[in-house]
């Protein structure tokens, strides 16, 4: 199941924002959605968004904007969920050991070349065990680095990635 936020297009308040929504999504079907108030009202929704729902066993998925570790260790204390979580530089390190996560010492597990679209496309995957170094019950990080080059520019993508209790 995946979490993730939207900006209607087309249509706006009488104040002139637009709405936003966030949506938890399985198979293409939208399981539960609220409105909030901008984009930085979807953190504050996240567990009211969730809470409803049956997650006993599930993954859910969510980007950088809805990494918050209260809401992981909800996700497994309350309804009994895994999680993966997109963990950027600006999130601060609970500890001094996880300031330097041990995937960054891993050796690569994977890489995959692909030409599509009138771009290259390389992809690196680095997977170690964290044992809730970083994020309440996670126990596996993972490093996808990517980076495409297309006819314009450069650009790399460098996230990762967190899974809730062990699988």
């Amino acid at each position: 199941m995946a979490v993730d936020g939207k900006t209607v297009r087309g249509t706006r308040r009488p104040d002139g924002t637009r709405p936003h929504l966030v949506a938890a999504v399985h198979a293409g079907v939208v399981l539960a959605q609220r409105q909030t108030t901008a984009k930085r009202g979807e953190t504050a929704c996240f567990t009211g968004l969730l809470e409803p729902l049956d997650l006993h066993g599930t993954v859910v998925t969510a980007d950088a904007l809805h990494t918050v570790r209260d809401h992981a260790a909800w996700l497994v204390d309350t309804k009994s969920a895994h999680y993966i979580v997109i963990v950027k530089s600006k999130i601060p390190a609970p500890s001094p050991a996880a300031q330097a996560p041990p995937v960054a010492r891993v050796q690569m597990g994977d890489r995959t070349r692909d030409r599509a679209h009138g771009r290259d496309e390389t992809r690196r995957l680095k997977v170690c065990t964290v044992n809730d170094l970083l994020f309440p019950h996670a126990a596996q990080a993972g490093l996808v680095n990517g980076a495409a080059c297309d006819h314009y520019r450069d650009r790399p993508d460098h996230a990762l990635q967190l899974l809730g209790p062990a699988m």
